[in-house]
């Protein structure tokens, strides 16, 4: 039996209260604060880290960009055995971040296997474009890693900053966000092709996304879809923190167990808690595709 604790969206340091739409509402300030608290909860259960993308949080300045990330990343690369790259994170020196660029496969245990999707880094286009990046997975080069190393039969938890199931909600397959100044591409058909593959074989596929900092599970794939809030959205109840929310995901002979927690903080220095939420906590979360 592995047991993994997911959580995602950090966003440190910068708080973001915009009034609308409330899916970037976020208290990013709280957000090394949490990765502690995600690491000490971990290590009470005995369950291994995941960290699934946006530690830190954009800056119009690299170098202070950088050192936000760096500030987060020092704890991340200690506490995580994987974390995915998300369209927050540095586009350049991501090694010097301990972040591995590239899609892989880890085993965990006997049977369990935990595939990690990259997108392709992003670039700097002419400086008069307004989409400062863009992003997309290489699906030739992860259905080539899983065709090489997943072991038939095994638990499969696939990992990547963007759902797979995306279009299937409803958003396009390219979408522009020029505000926000970045492209991501859905190329992830073959991908999915692959894994439903794997499920049918009488293997257990589970993903986990992130990115859309809103709660949503699907099984329109052919396998199970979860993507989690934000860990630093604001509170539905109470506006004045953030909502704390994570994953486990718990591998056994049976499948994939899912469970949810909330990480409540103290004042700084004072003890946090943590406790359980059923589903249906976690489901007032939701939030439909709303094209912005």
């Amino acid at each position: 039996m592995s047991n993994f604790l997911v959580a995602n969206d950090f966003h440190f340091p910068k708080d973001r209260m915009p009034k609308g739409p409330t899916d970037v509402q976020l208290w990013g300030s709280k957000g090394l604060r949490l990765l502690q608290a995600v690491h000490n909860h971990a290590q009470q259960i005995g369950a291994v880290v995941i960290i699934n993308g946006d530690e830190s949080s954009y800056h119009p300045d690299p170098l202070q960009h950088f050192n936000d990330a760096a500030e987060i990343g020092r704890l991340a690369k200690e506490i995580a055995i994987a974390r995915t790259i998300g369209n927050h994170e540095p586009i350049t020196n991501r090694i010097q971040l301990g972040l591995n660029t590239t899609s892989h496969m880890l085993s965990i245990g006997e049977q369990t296997q935990v595939l990690i999707c990259q997108p392709e880094n992003g670039y700097e286009p002419p400086k008069k474009s307004k989409i400062k990046s863009h992003y997309a997975i290489n699906p030739d080069a992860i259905t080539a890693l899983i065709d090489a190393e997943y072991i038939d039969g095994n638990n499969l938890l696939v990992m990547g900053h963007w759902a797979f199931d995306r279009m299937q909600r409803g958003y396009p397959p390219i979408y522009k966000k020029t505000g926000a100044g970045y492209t991501f591409i859905d190329n992830s058909k073959s991908i999915v092709s692959r894994l439903t593959q794997i499920k049918d074989s009488g293997a257990r596929v589970l993903m986990s996304g992130a990115h859309e900092h809103r709660y949503s599970t699907t099984n329109t794939l052919g396998f199970q879809c979860n993507v989690i809030p934000a860990i630093t959205q604001v509170d539905i109840d109470d506006e004045t923190k953030p909502c704390g929310l994570f994953a486990v995901y718990e591998s056994s002979a049976k499948g994939w167990d899912t469970t949810y927690g909330k990480i409540s903080l103290g004042k700084e220095g004072k003890n946090k808690s943590v406790t359980s939420v059923p589903q249906s906590e976690i489901q007032r979360y939701y939030r439909a595709f709303i094209p912005y």
